[in-house]
């Protein structure tokens, strides 16, 4: 009431008022006084790795704004839209799976960064289990679109059923985004992490500009034709100069990327053949569940895939108990 008159002005100054107070109350309560900074032993290889991983985020936030930054600029604040919804539904299942188990596995590969050995084997094993875990969402995602978008957007937010499925391939390489999050970090290498981050972000530039030309869905598939097509390059150049080689993360992920055509293939099949009066929560659920069925068996039926799955529920207790190391 008393900030009514400020109009939006409010918002900020509850925000800012929040911190100070916030700040404020721990620097009494904990007895610390802000003081001269002073650079100690061993503070400097720290501070650079910071700045770089501090620069990498920065550019990686840019590189995925630039898409919605140039439709809405070239097309339009309805096109904007369109394309944002139907990117954050698409990154929104990788992003609540892979914070969470990053947050543990960096901890436990910083440890192992002196055994080659061990960093390899729970690399591949680490690797393995969330990429198996995260590709399923994907697969359901992109069997299930026509219903998918309506169910969680609302039914007025169907053109963004295209674009949905042309940012599906960048969602399955999103997947893998731990094969290279799990090197730089633990192994000190974040200035290599940079230094991608620019070029791939020059590149994923140019593709959105190029494919502004075909309007938002152009946009889309450019955007998901960049991220496929540089994942490749951007894994071999995490691993050069690591003791890790590609057949650390071939060997974790040629399993799940066989399981995942039928799949996939079994979904749509299913998503085309159930009945037009059917809601979309109905439709959504049968899908998913023939989805994942067929990606489990197809998974086991393979050579070693039924003891993989018993590793990668073994390895899914350790994430549950981060203090365990392997």
């Amino acid at each position: 009431m008393l900030f009514r008159s400020w109009s939006y002005w409010a918002l900020v100054a509850m925000a800012v008022t929040t911190t100070v107070i916030r700040a404020i109350g721990m620097w009494t309560c904990s007895g610390w006084r802000p003081s001269r900074p002073a650079i100690a032993d061993g503070i400097r290889p720290m501070v650079r790795i910071g700045a770089y991983l501090g620069g990498t985020s920065l550019l990686t936030t840019a590189s995925r704004s630039i898409s919605r930054i140039v439709i809405g600029y070239g097309l339009g604040d309805a096109a904007a839209g369109y394309y944002t919804n139907a990117n954050r539904l698409i990154v929104q299942p990788a992003t609540q799976l892979n914070t969470p188990l990053t947050s543990v596995a960096i901890p436990t590969l910083s440890r192992l960064q002196s055994d080659p050995a061990r960093f390899r084997a729970f690399y591949r094993r680490g690797l393995e289990a969330v990429i198996f875990l995260l590709c399923p969402f994907m697969l359901v995602a992109m069997a299930s679109a026509d219903h998918l978008v309506p169910l969680f957007l609302g039914p007025q937010w169907t053109e963004s059923i295209p674009l949905f499925l042309a940012l599906t391939p960048a969602g399955l390489v999103t997947c893998t985004g731990v094969a290279t999050s799990w090197v730089y970090i633990p192994l000190g290498r974040t200035d290599r992490q940079f230094h991608w981050r620019i070029v791939s972000s020059i590149v994923t530039i140019v593709a959105v500009l190029i494919g502004l030309r075909w309007g938002t869905l152009g946009v889309a598939v450019a955007f998901s034709a960049q991220a496929v097509a540089m994942r490749i390059p951007a894994i071999a150049y995490c691993l050069h100069g690591t003791f890790l080689r590609g057949a650390d993360v071939s060997g974790a992920v040629w399993r799940i990327a066989l399981a995942s055509v039928p799949a996939v293939l079994v979904g749509r099949w299913c998503a085309g053949a159930l009945p037009s009066d059917l809601s979309h929560l109905a439709a959504c659920a049968v899908i998913a569940v023939s989805t994942f069925a067929v990606y489990l068996m197809a998974f086991a039926c393979m050579p070693g895939g039924y003891a993989r799955l018993r590793a990668i529920a073994e390895l899914a207790r350790h994430f549950r108990r981060p203090e365990r190391t392997l």
